[in-house]
């Protein structure tokens, strides 16, 4: 039971692959799936169950190598994440879903929608990975061995000292939550999961080409109607990446949330899900009553339209062409 005093859901184990994954199952309706950032697991959705389990059934997976389930050592590319998912769907016979990613997850999410549009109703992105080459300086250390094992430890203040950063306030971490992380930390081969899955996406000088290249040159081809969701305060993932693959998606809108680093979803639920409901119910257009909700980031924009909330020059309106270079890493700006 969490301290609101709700009980979280059970776990349930699926056998995916060979791989044993654990997940969190809820609520009725269209199918959402949820994924969580790198080092996450079922626990950061929590809220997710108390928000939206009246129209929609929720899926909450710990992918491999986090959480509680399997954590093989290796092997961890982009293509062994979307061959999990597509045959844990497969596997319930779900056809077609919404798709919800944070972070790392966000990357999964946006590969899946590119790769097998026909399973993606609608995307969201939440300070998703694979929009740039950079990220948090620590990671880009950490991404360099023996340097991440060093001070990456499975220690409970290195744990707490992690999620801190992730957030705005690191006061509004539950306590429950953050001590589940403490735990799931301390797991065999957690540290050596976290770590590979790091490495094989990204190096000292950020996240590889070859991995980031085909997605941004997707980007124009995305069909899936996506909201892209940053935090005014991330540290981890620059606002411009959001706002820049908002620009270049068809059908995109990008709302910044205030008072908000990498995880909106923990900090500021009360915002976070019913902007999301909204907007899986009934797209971008869902939006439009949340306009001047959002206390310290203007209005959102109105629908149809490429920009962040109050005007950015990262924003374009359908139809007009996107800025030359925008689909490769790194340009226009210097990602090198």
């Amino acid at each position: 039971m969490s301290s609101n005093g709700w009980v979280w859901p059970e776990d349930r184990y699926a056998k995916v692959a060979g791989l044993r994954v654990r997940y969190w199952v809820g609520g009725h309706g269209e199918d959402v799936f949820l994924y969580p950032g790198l080092g996450g697991s079922a626990e950061d959705w929590a809220n997710a169950f108390a928000h939206l389990s009246e129209g929609f059934r929720l899926w909450a997976l710990d992918l491999p190598g986090f959480g509680r389930s399997d954590k093989p050592a290796g092997g961890y590319s982009l293509a062994f994440f979307l061959k999990i998912v597509k045959a844990f769907m497969d596997a319930l016979e779900i056809a077609r879903a919404h798709h919800v990613g944070i972070s790392m997850g966000g990357g999964v999410a946006l590969a899946l929608a590119i790769e097998s549009p026909e399973r993606v109703h609608r995307l969201v992105l939440v300070n998703s990975a694979l929009l740039g080459r950079r990220v948090h300086p620590l990671l880009h250390v950490c991404a360099a061995p023996p340097l991440g094992e060093l001070i990456l430890r499975p220690r409970p203040a290195v744990v707490e000292r992690y999620i801190a950063r992730c957030l705005a306030d690191p006061r509004s971490a539950p306590r429950d939550w953050v001590a589940v992380h403490q735990a799931l930390a301390r797991l065999p081969g957690a540290q050596r999961a976290f770590l590979a899955v790091l490495r094989c996406g990204m190096g000292p000088f950020g996240v590889k080409r070859r991995v980031l290249r085909p997605i941004l040159s997707a980007l124009p081809r995305l069909s899936a109607e996506t909201l892209v969701i940053t935090g005014a305060q991330d540290r981890f993932i620059p606002r411009r990446y959001g706002e820049r693959a908002a620009s270049l998606i068809p059908r995109a809108q990008v709302v910044a949330l205030p008072s908000c680093a990498h995880l909106p979803h923990v900090e500021r639920p009360e915002i976070f899900y019913p902007m999301l409901a909204r907007f899986l119910r009934h797209g971008v257009a869902g939006l439009e009553p949340l306009e001047g909700q959002l206390e310290g980031s203007g209005s959102l924009p109105n629908a149809g339209a490429h920009v962040e909330p109050g005007g950015g020059p990262g924003g374009r309106r359908r139809g007009e062409k996107p800025k030359q270079g925008l689909e490769f890493c790194g340009h226009p700006e210097s990602d090198h």
